[in-house]
């Protein structure tokens, strides 16, 4: 019983707080990972005839011929937040959405070492973070090459005070080639 006491405190812990007015915040939707939005514009009887509003082309692209590795591939699930959709890419580039149009309103490129033959070029997406002294939004990212960068939400530039010059590297893994482990990619963050 004690343990089911705690699992159901847990549970209201991690649902409380729902998003305010449509935002999508963190991966799944809600701390709880529901992946459940209480729009209603599109339901089961009108889904059938939606059309594309927009296309937005990353241009990033990884093929391995003769390099090692897999193709890369677009696995990330945009986050909405503040009126802006924010989008990354298997390179862990962010780019800033305007969600009616899909004109990009910035980017951030890392320049993430794409040709050391890691093997799997994924990224599921940033995390983000409201500093409660500044009230500035911040966007965390994972690299393939294992670099954590923290992103001004407003203007996509790197956080000067965020490690070194924006990022934090992951400790040496025997066999890499490059500092970190490659397996960075899910955006959990937990503060």
């Amino acid at each position: 019983m004690k343990k089911l006491a705690i699992l159901l405190g847990l549970a209201a812990c991690v649902s409380a707080a729902p998003p305010a007015d449509g935002d999508w915040p963190v991966y799944g939707h809600d701390g709880g990972g529901t992946k459940y939005s209480p729009l209603r514009d599109v339901n089961r009887e009108n889904v059938k005839s939606l059309k594309p509003a927009w296309t937005f082309h990353t241009q990033d692209m990884y093929d391995p011929k003769g390099h090692g590795g897999k193709k890369s591939a677009f696995e990330c699930t945009p986050l909405f937040v503040d009126g802006t959709l924010y989008v990354t890419t298997a390179f862990g580039r962010i780019f800033a959405l305007d969600p009616d149009t899909g004109a990009e309103k910035w980017s951030f490129n890392p320049h993430s070492v794409i040709d050391a033959g890691f093997g799997d070029f994924a990224n599921r997406g940033v995390a983000t973070w409201v500093d409660s002294k500044t009230g500035k939004r911040r966007l965390f990212v994972a690299t393939i090459d294992a670099r954590l960068f923290a992103v001004d939400a407003a203007d996509g530039k790197a956080i000067d005070g965020f490690g070194k010059g924006g990022s934090v590297a992951s400790p040496k893994v025997s066999g890499m080639p490059l500092i970190g482990n490659p397996s960075m990619r899910k955006p959990r963050l937990r503060l």
